[in-house]
């Protein structure tokens, strides 16, 4: 099933001592591009992050963020003994100068720049144990809401896509009809160009021979018709396929620039009927970069 490289998925996950939140947002890009914010006690589990979104992921810029709220947060109070002693002895020294008989205030003294900190405990097992099994069940369920986003998106793309086949496909038929009308322009072209030669050379039969051999073969596009009609099958079968179709999508386009970039530079030595092929062909020319432009956004 085809996926759009643009998407967003939030998923919410509360465990017995800890929330998470994983919000991820993809957008276009030639590779698999994952940018990751999250807390420092998750830098432990990136490496097995990163294969887990590869194993969903094929191509796309991802932003992952992850925020990590803990109900009773893992934390320890430390005293700066140093600072506080500096402080008493400062007081002490004031005191003593202006004769003060008040005990210092050890709640005071407490609540000075610097006296106490409170820092992040580190996690024992049985909360590391928790952490990673959020992580992981958190990141999956976000993953598979952004490839349900991205599906729905990529499925109105190949829907697109498949018009504009189908319009190509209609524009084919009307050019291999124009075609058969050019034939007898060209014939009438043809017998005028070997007139001119007769006059010019005389009755040389070989030269005669090359030279309407050579109007023949730039002047017929049945080969670049049949192929086109190739190419076009080709892309239908990729809209059917699995997996990354993006690629494959525009290397077909290619092909089928490449094939009516043919078929309008042969387009001029049909003379007045050439004009008619020109103007389809424009429009083939037309529906294949709205295809290739397109297959920017599948994955």
């Amino acid at each position: 099933m085809a996926r759009s490289m643009t998407g967003y998925a939030r998923v919410r996950t509360d465990a017995d001592s800890l929330s998470m939140i994983v919000t991820i947002k993809s957008v276009n890009h030639r590779f698999a591009d994952i940018q990751i914010r999250m807390p420092p006690d998750l830098d432990p589990f990136e490496p097995g992050m990163r294969r887990m979104v590869k194993e969903h992921i094929r191509r796309g810029q991802l932003q992952i963020t992850i925020n990590v709220e803990w109900n009773a947060p893992p934390q320890e109070t430390r005293l700066n003994r140093t600072l506080v002693e500096g402080y008493l002895a400062a007081f002490q020294e004031i005191a003593k100068d202006r004769r003060f008989t008040t005990p210092p205030d050890p709640n005071t003294l407490l609540r000075l720049p610097g006296a106490v900190t409170v820092v992040a405990a580190e996690l024992d097992d049985e909360k590391r144990a928790l952490l990673e099994k959020t992580l992981n069940d958190t990141l999956v369920k976000a993953l598979d809401t952004l490839n349900e986003s991205r599906r729905a998106e990529g499925e109105g793309i190949v829907e697109d896509l498949r018009k504009r086949v189908e319009a190509i496909g209609q524009a084919l038929e009307k050019l291999q009809a124009v075609r058969e009308d050019t034939v007898q322009h060209f014939q009438r072209h043809l017998e005028r160009k070997l007139s001119e030669m007769l006059d010019r050379v005389g009755p040389d039969p070989q030269r005669i021979l090359q030279e309407a051999g050579v109007l023949a073969a730039r002047a017929d596009v049945s080969e670049e018709l049949q192929r086109l009609g190739s190419h076009l099958q080709r892309l239908v079968e990729v809209f059917d396929g699995d997996g990354e179709i993006g690629k494959r999508v525009d290397f077909i386009a290619q092909e089928l620039n490449r094939e009516t970039s043919t078929i309008l530079s042969k387009s001029s030595v049909l003379g007045q009927g050439g004009i008619a092929v020109s103007e389809v062909g424009v429009l083939l020319k037309g529906e294949i970069e709205k295809i290739r432009e397109q297959a920017q956004n599948l994955e």
